[in-house]
């Protein structure tokens, strides 16, 4: 069986914006000027994972570009969470062994 290569590196710090245009799969093309209510969208996604009130996001800039530095970090990590879970949906072996060895 082949088991695919995840490098994990340091888990790298990410803005909110970019942490959103990433989430939703913004195409680069789209990436200056995203749909209209994308702000709304990326304020209700970012308060549901990182637990905060939706008010609170919408305080930090037309592009949430004055988020506490220690909201960066946790992004990172759920972007590299999500960037795993998407490798490992490609190898259905994979998967199943993962399944059968449930913490």
């Amino acid at each position: 069986m082949f088991l695919p290569q995840l490098a994990i590196k340091r888990i790298a710090l990410m803005e909110a914006w970019e942490f959103c245009l990433n989430w939703f799969d913004v195409p680069p093309e789209d990436r200056d000027q995203p749909e209209r209510g994308f702000r709304a969208k990326c304020v209700r996604e970012l308060s549901e994972l990182l637990s905060l009130e939706q008010n609170t996001i919408d305080q930090w800039g037309k592009r949430l570009e004055n988020m506490p530095a220690r909201y960066q970090r946790e992004l990172g990590r759920i972007h590299s969470l999500k960037a795993i879970a998407i490798e490992i949906a490609k190898y259905p072996e994979l998967r199943r062994i993962l399944e059968n060895k449930a913490l």
